[in-house]
């Protein structure tokens, strides 16, 4: 079984989060640009992590490509 759908949930989550901090520092006028570049880039480190480990388990030794081809003969 994938590991993987509660890590991008995770994700999907944390990202909400950032961005209702964003929003609250847009109402504050207190809206920092290293607060912004700094969570930007977290977040983009979390979902490449999340599309190679995607990539891996689709495309990997022993993968759901391989096995759906030799199930479907296409």
């Amino acid at each position: 079984m994938s590991r993987l759908f509660p890590f991008g949930i995770s994700v999907g989550v944390l990202t909400i989060v950032f961005l209702w901090i964003l929003e609250g520092m847009l109402w504050r006028k207190n809206l920092l640009p290293g607060v912004v570049m700094l969570g930007a880039f977290i977040l983009c480190v979390l979902y490449l992590t999340g599309l190679i480990e995607c990539a891996i388990q689709l495309f990997g030794a022993v993968s759901t490509h391989y096995n759906l081809s030799t199930i479907t003969n296409f």
